[in-house]
């Protein structure tokens, strides 16, 4: 955007990439929940399941612990995308603020140029400094969710073998 622009074609810019972060970024939280709410439902099914079933009755339980991995594996990548999605917006909005903002006395902060993800102020030196983005928190949950899924049907699987 080195070019000088119309201050309405300029707001008009800067709001498609605001709409744009703002839906994405909202869709990312809404799959996560219903990802979160399917998971719970399976292993609280499992769980309650396992609790009156038989040894013979467990091998539906083995499936089910699958299906869970397997639907941690395509939230995770329907969730690599939506964040791609929101990699887009945050680079035009960065570069927005840079050229729109960025000598601006007026505004001390400029929230995505500033985002210590973007400037390489974000490390993990040490537990107690370390800051989790909702990147690397949701890919905690998909992985705990899918081993925990896998683990559920190994284990399932060498019982029902026994």
């Amino acid at each position: 955007m080195n070019q000088i622009l119309d201050p309405s074609v300029e707001s008009e810019i800067r709001n498609h990439a605001w709409s744009y972060f703002s839906l994405h970024a909202q869709q990312r939280i809404s799959v996560f929940q219903y990802f979160i709410t399917i998971e719970t439902a399976l292993f609280g099914g499992a769980f309650f399941a396992l609790q009156n079933s038989a040894a013979g009755g467990m091998r539906p339980l083995a499936i089910v612990g699958l299906f869970i991995s397997i639907l941690a594996f395509v939230f995770w990548k329907i969730d690599q995308r939506t964040r791609a999605l929101i990699k887009n917006a945050e680079v035009v909005l960065i570069e927005i603020e840079e050229s729109l903002l960025g000598n601006s006395r007026m505004v001390s902060t400029l929230p995505f140029s500033m985002d210590p993800q973007v400037t390489g102020g974000f490390s993990c030196q040490s537990m107690k400094n370390m800051k989790l983005s909702y990147s690397k928190s949701f890919g905690v949950i998909f992985l705990s969710c899918g081993l925990l899924g896998l683990a559920m049907a190994m284990w399932l699987w060498t019982v029902l073998k026994a």
